[in-house]
């Protein structure tokens, strides 16, 4: 029988042989078990744009509903308008495609990402305000949604009306004036930096379908993607980990953790 040994008196090689299964399970075990690359998605768009509230309420937000653990949502207000500096006193000036309204609605949007610092909740009030049947009117959606959160009104009110939604706006438009490839129109969807004419039709059309079918087509299959997944591309089936090949791979971990223990307390 062999005396009790700890990990420090082992030999080189066996210590190198730790080191290499650890390396391979650190591999293995994200696949096996679930994990799955979390998707950025950038959204520009204004407060008063149809086509920006079709998105989001139709496509962004209900697949916001299903895949949240698996989304880096980023929403962007500012859209199609643009910022001068005609004044003295060097203020910024802006107009905006869907007139004031819309300005202010871009702004009280901004203060409110900016001050919850949270991808759930601001994702609800835009919806929150997207949602309602006078959506036109920003300065009362914006403020019914918030007190619907119990947010702090006063303060978003106050950030809107101030130097800081200013100065919130005029970073969403540098956000804005700076992508590469430039945008045309909004909503403007770019997806892990990404941004081409197809992903565009595609995620207008089909939000959840084309992220399940271009970002979480891998084993083990989302919940959520799984219908989605039939119906869209047989090819998911074909790159997937074939279940015996999966049990042999477990298989080999079992036998890797006995052999471990072995050594360790062998």
């Amino acid at each position: 029988m062999f005396g009790h040994r700890t990990i420090g008196q082992l030999s080189l090689s066996s210590s190198l042989f730790i080191a290499n299964i650890i390396i391979i399970l650190i591999f293995l075990v994200p696949r096996l078990f679930g994990h799955h690359v979390v998707t950025q998605i950038s959204l520009y768009y204004e407060t008063l744009c149809p086509d920006s509230r079709n998105f989001f309420r139709n496509q962004l937000y209900p697949t916001y509903e299903k895949l949240n653990r698996y989304m880096d949502v980023e929403l962007v207000p500012f859209g199609n308008a643009n910022v001068s500096y005609p004044r003295h006193d060097n203020k910024p000036v802006f107009r905006c495609q869907h007139g004031p309204k819309e300005c202010y609605g871009n702004r009280v949007q901004s203060c409110t990402i900016e001050m919850l610092k949270n991808t759930d909740l601001s994702i609800r009030f835009v919806h929150c305000m997207f949602d309602q049947k006078d959506w036109l009117e920003t300065s009362q959606t914006s403020r019914r949604c918030a007190e619907q959160m119990q947010l702090d009104w006063p303060k978003i009110s106050s950030c809107a009306d101030g130097s800081e939604g200013e100065r919130l706006l005029i970073a969403n438009s540098l956000k804005t004036f700076n992508l590469n490839p430039e945008h045309t129109y909004v909503p403007w969807i770019v997806i892990d930096k990404n941004h081409t004419a197809q992903m565009q039709t595609n995620a207008e059309t089909n939000l959840l379908g084309y992220l399940c079918e271009h970002n979480f087509n891998h084993e083990p299959q989302i919940d959520q993607c799984s219908k989605e997944a039939i119906s869209l591309s047989q090819h998911l089936h074909n790159n997937s980990i074939k279940p015996k090949a999966t049990l042999t791979i477990i298989s080999i971990m079992t036998a890797t953790t006995i052999i471990l223990m072995s050594l360790i307390f062998g």
